[in-house]
Order: structure tokens, then sequence, then C-alpha cells
């Protein structure tokens, strides 16, 4: 009888540990070294100073922009091809949609390393995108050069 009432518990442990390791503890650790700061080796409190300098810094602006913009964009357009996908690879017209079903869940287990430097390769001056682009008559597009390109490559990379 003592076994059932802790099974649920020994069950959830291995999960529960893993999330207090590997997420609760990092992110109270983050906190509570956003309220210090390191002088002569060693942490010392330092209140909001940090957070207030965060608030006047531009950077910090730009960089809160620029998720912005990345959200506005990409997710509409991510959950919308999502959606189509999802009931392509789901009709029953489709062949082969195990196959499909494979291509299209491999980035996802992909290492993102390997992920970052294909596009890199292909949004290069001379890369995939940019010659095809040229076999259209596009002129070359700075894709990683040009803050708005740059931008651009990394809402597709991400969709």
């Amino acid at each position: 009888m003592s076994y059932n009432r802790y099974a649920p518990f020994l069950f959830l442990a291995p999960a529960l540990i893993l999330f207090l390791c590997f997420t609760a503890y990092p992110i109270v650790a983050s906190l509570i070294l956003s309220f210090q700061k390191l002088e002569g080796g060693e942490y010392i409190f330092a209140g909001f100073s940090n957070y207030i300098r965060l608030f006047k810094d531009m950077v910090f602006y730009e960089a809160l922009k620029n998720t912005f913009i990345f959200f506005i964009i990409q997710i509409p357009i991510m959950l919308g091809l999502a959606l189509i996908l999802a009931n392509a690879l789901n009709s029953k017209l489709l062949r082969f949609r195990g196959f499909f079903r494979v291509g299209f869940f491999m980035p996802a287990v992909t290492s993102l390393v390997a992920y970052a430097i294909l596009f890199s390769i292909m949004l290069q001056d001379s890369g995939l995108v940019n010659q095809f682009l040229g076999y259209l008559g596009i002129n070359n597009i700075p894709w990683l050069a040009h803050p708005f390109w740059a931008k651009v490559s990394i809402i597709m990379a991400m969709t």
C-alpha cells in the first residue's frame, strides 16, 4: 500500500530534478547575478544600477526593436506555413507521406551549428540564393552585410 502512495512522486522525480537543475536554478542564479557587479575578483551587490545602465543603453533598445520586428514578421509566416504544411502532409492524396514528414522534421533535430553554416553558405555573395537570383536577372543581395537584408535572412532561416 505504501508503494502506491509514493509511486507518482518516484516517476516525477527525474523530470523534477532535471527541471530544477537545468531550468529553475539557472533562472534564479541569473536573477541574483543581475543585481551584482564584479569588483576585485568578487561579486558585490549593486542594486538596480545594472538595470538603470541597461535602460540607458541605446544598443539594448536596438536589440529590443529587432526582436520585436522578428516577432511581428516571422511568427505569422511560420504559423501560416506550418498549418499549410501540416494539412498537406496529412492529406491522403500525398504519396510518400512518411518520407516528406521526416524531411520536414529533420531540421528540428539537426545541429543548429550545421544549420547556421548551411544558411551562411547559401546566403554569401556567391552563394546558392544569389546565383539563383542572378539567373532571374536580379542583382546580388547583400544578405549578411546589410542590416535590412540580415534581418530578412534571419527570418528566412528561422522560418
